[in-house]
């Protein structure tokens, strides 16, 4: 521990009373939905009935490493990232990638668009899902639709010319 100052105590004592005020007010709201929770609704324009109050405090630590296929800089600073698949996860699979899109994005400071590279036999992939009033979608790229043996044809024309991509 360093050595504590005036100076250090009174940022301290500030960041702590405004921490105060706000969990006090928080402390207020929360009491005031539990109670009126059947007028409020209504007044505010949600449509539904609450039938209970769910919990509002949970801690949750988790050390992950998200590991993506591919992630590209663009010319205009967003980023393309790509996925590889060769099974149909549906759901379970875009959740991942949206995870994966929010984090980068959120740590990275940039756009992302997630596509999609659908191998196998995959030929009508899940491609987006609504929750809440969000809409997650990736672009799907469905492998079986192009011709490989085109694009291998004009690599090689490249390679023995000694193009370059």
């Amino acid at each position: 521990m360093g050595k504590r100052n005036r100076k250090t105590e009174q940022r301290e004592g500030t960041f702590e009373a405004d921490i105060g005020y706000s969990q006090v007010e928080d402390a207020v709201m929360k009491a005031v939905m539990q109670w009126f929770k059947d007028e409020l609704l209504p007044y505010f324009g949600i449509k539904g009935k609450a039938v209970a109050i769910a919990p509002t405090e949970a801690v949750h630590l988790e050390l992950k490493k998200l590991l993506q296929d591919l992630n590209l800089v663009m010319g205009d600073g967003s980023w393309i990232h790509f996925e590889f698949q060769s099974k149909n996860e549906g759901l379970e699979g875009l959740k991942r990638f949206r995870v994966y899109e929010a984090v980068t994005s959120y740590q990275y400071k940039v756009k992302i668009t997630t596509y999609v590279l659908f191998s196998g036999k995959i030929q009508n992939p899940m491609t987006e899902f609504t929750e809440g009033v969000n809409t997650y979608r990736i672009q799907p790229i469905i492998m079986t639709k192009f011709n490989v043996d085109e694009l291998m044809r004009k690599l090689q024309e490249k390679i023995d010319v000694g193009e370059k991509s």
